[in-house]
């Protein structure tokens, strides 16, 4: 019989398996179809040209701002309340049901523009200039979470973005509420770790007694409701929580990075956004790349290697 360690080795090498061709092939001719899309979920814009400001609610007063911008560069991270409508957070979580039924990858919810617009209302815009300097840009990677309790999933381990890119922020936005029982985001505050570490957290190679209790007594669960805004520098210690199995609902969210217009993208990463809404096509490759990227974070993308190809290559 085989032990629950060997049990969930084999379950992570049959997740990883490709596809077979002809799934690939079938996956691939729906994914480059805008009218599929459309077809999916009709709520939802490809290609609109809706406005965006109508996705906000209540725009962010000039004392939060204030208050997040000084919390990131304190902190290393800022947390921002609701602020995105509650209609459009219904459709997007609505999609997000709609495609895991489906058999999609969650990130494939990057087709329609809402999960673009989120991120460039007036109040997004306006605090991340203030920050990043206008003309800042989106970087490629784009993903969309869903983390089930029903199988205790968790988000991805404890990770810094990057290691030197301090023209960088991160923004994360949950489509449901995240808890601690369905698997918030966790962080280390960055005054918060000893200084005896080295400053990146990829350079870390032993940790004693003494630094390990300060950590501890210092990571932070980060509950947001739907609709609010959490981000951080690319330094910052962070990672998604596990879900309890009593939690009646899952964790969905999407994360999006951002950067000034004199960072330097990565060599994965090209090419960028700027805060028009990109064409079907240019959407298209960034979910391609971002599977193929962040595969390393959740190993059932592994069998989209050949599909997120495809799609990489696709009209270019």
């Amino acid at each position: 019989m085989l032990s629950n360690e060997q049990l969930s080795g084999l379950a992570e090498r049959l997740r990883a398996q490709s596809l077979p061709e002809s799934h690939t092939e079938n996956l691939f001719q729906k994914a480059i179809d805008p009218k599929y899309w459309r077809t999916l979920c009709p709520e939802l814009g490809v290609g609109s040209e809706q406005d965006i400001a109508c996705v906000q609610a209540a725009p962010l007063s000039s004392e939060q701002a204030a208050w997040a911008c000084a919390h990131l560069e304190r902190h290393g991270y800022f947390q921002v309340p609701r602020i995105i409508a509650p209609a459009a957070v219904a459709r997007m979580y609505k999609c997000v049901d709609i495609l895991h039924s489906s058999g999609w990858p969650p990130v494939f919810s990057l087709v329609y523009d809402e999960f673009w617009a989120i991120v460039r209302t007036p109040s997004v815009v306006n605090f991340l200039s203030r920050k990043l300097g206008t003309g800042y840009l989106q970087a490629m990677g784009v993903w969309t979470y869903l983390v089930y309790p029903q199988v205790r999933a968790s988000g991805w381990e404890p990770h810094v973005d990057s290691s030197n890119d301090d023209e960088r922020i991160t923004v994360w936005i949950p489509l449901t509420d995240a808890t601690i029982a369905n698997g918030c985001m966790y962080v280390i505050p960055q005054d918060r770790v000893p200084q005896s570490l080295p400053a990146c957290y990829e350079d870390w190679s032993a940790v004693s007694h003494d630094e390990l209790s300060i950590l501890l007594r210092h990571v932070t669960p980060l509950p947001a409701v739907a609709g609010s805004i959490l981000g951080w520098n690319n330094s910052l210690i962070h990672w998604g929580g596990r879900a309890l199995e009593q939690s009646a609902f899952p964790r969905i969210s999407i994360g999006v990075e951002f950067m000034s217009k004199q960072s330097k993208p990565r060599n994965w990463e090209t090419p960028v956004f700027d805060l028009k809404l990109p064409d079907f096509a240019a959407r298209i490759r960034a979910i391609g790349q971002s599977v193929r990227y962040y595969a390393k974070f959740e190993t059932a993308m592994r069998k989209y290697c050949e599909l997120s190809t495809k799609l990489c290559e696709w009209n270019s």
